[in-house]
């Protein structure tokens, strides 16, 4: 961060404080980009920057400390590449420049992004959670109703990452499944049919925004069994809003897997603060500080005041949730159905100046 604030203009001495006001005007970053400034600031706050011995030097041994980071710790070398390219783009983006999809999506690619959620020992194993808990439900559905066609949705598909650990695990109950593949963005929904379309033929491939009523994007009310998403109900601009639409769509006593990053991490503010989704909500009370993630108290909340009831985080008791920086959370629906007020929401209120491409700003 101090390097790219050097990079814009700014001189970085250990004696003089920043100025947050002053900084924004001077390095002339974009309305929408006010929060993750702030975040980024506070950041900084946190750090121990001043400490440093030798404040250059180190800032122009960055590149080296890179290289030498992800050859010691090469499970998070896409971390540490992603991390960098954004951080290195800021003083493009952050004033307007630049769109952030050139850069986390360069061409259209899913290479920088992709193996953030797959292939990573952490998200696996999330991932692989989900998948176990999806596939004991068909289990026991299949040995008491062999007759049923089991419908599962998946919000938020993204990239595939838990999509590709949950259909692994489904494969052998194809003839009792119809798994729905869905994503806001017909880029990935299209990434997602060219990945598994083939070799999982009892899949649908759907745009769904859980922001918008699902009757209006042909969904049925009370026609899911199951739902899951994975890291996307926190980038809607109110949660208890995207899941009383998830409620509409499940049947009474439907199984809702929440697979939620529940702890601030800073990686995920300086790479995917850069897309609007990361602040565009609106429900500030319900989130932790600084951040559009909710930690498992305040998903417990959300999920009862949206009606849904037995939720659960299965975790061994040992361990707090509050400890893990990653939660699957398991809720059912009660069945009743409440009418929703839907909001009147445009680009505009919540970041349009930032000029993003939204068919890319879904990043699961």
């Amino acid at each position: 961060i101090l390097r790219v604030f050097k990079r814009m203009g700014i001189p970085i001495t250990r004696e003089k404080e920043f100025d947050r006001d002053e900084l924004r005007k001077k390095l002339h970053i974009l309305p929408g980009y006010q929060r993750l400034f702030d975040a980024l600031c506070d950041i900084l706050d946190r750090s121990l920057w001043r400490q440093l011995p030798s404040l250059e030097q180190t800032l122009e041994n960055l590149e080296d400390e890179k290289q030498r980071l992800m050859k010691k710790y090469p499970g998070i070398a896409p971390h540490i590449h992603l991390l960098f390219t954004c951080a290195d783009a800021y003083p493009e983006i952050l004033p307007g420049r630049r769109n952030y999809a050139e850069v986390m999506f360069p061409n259209g690619s899913m290479e920088l992004v992709e193996p953030i959620y797959k292939g990573n020992r952490l998200k696996d194993l999330y991932n692989q959670l989900v998948a176990s808990l999806l596939t004991t439900y068909v289990q026991q559905r299949v040995k008491r109703s062999p007759k049923d066609c089991i419908r599962i949705l998946e919000v938020g598909a993204g990239t595939g990452g838990t999509s590709t650990a949950v259909l692994e695990s489904l494969g052998e109950f194809s003839e009792y499944i119809h798994f729905i593949y869905t994503d806001v963005s017909l880029q990935f929904v299209r990434h997602g049919e060219q990945q598994f379309g083939e070799s999982y033929p009892f899949t649908e491939f759907l745009s769904l925004d859980i922001e918008k009523p699902p009757l209006l994007q042909d969904i049925e009310p009370g026609s899911v069994d199951v739902i899951f998403a994975t890291d996307v109900i926190h980038a809607t601009h109110q949660a208890g809003h995207s899941l009383a639409h998830i409620k509409q769509m499940l049947k009474t006593n439907g199984l809702l897997i929440l697979n939620e990053a529940t702890k601030l991490q800073d990686f995920g503010t300086m790479t995917f603060g850069l897309t609007e989704g990361w602040w565009a909500f609106e429900d500030e009370e319900n989130r932790i500080p600084g951040s559009p993630l909710l930690n498992t108290k305040q998903w417990q909340r959300v999920l009862e005041e949206a009606g849904f009831k037995d939720i659960t985080v299965p975790l061994p008791k040992e361990i707090d949730p509050d400890d893990v920086p990653q939660n699957v959370i398991v809720a059912e629906s009660d069945g009743v159905v409440e009418e929703i007020v839907e909001p009147q929401v445009t680009l505009q209120q919540h970041g349009a100046d930032m000029k993003v491409d939204s068919s890319s700003a879904d990043t699961r």
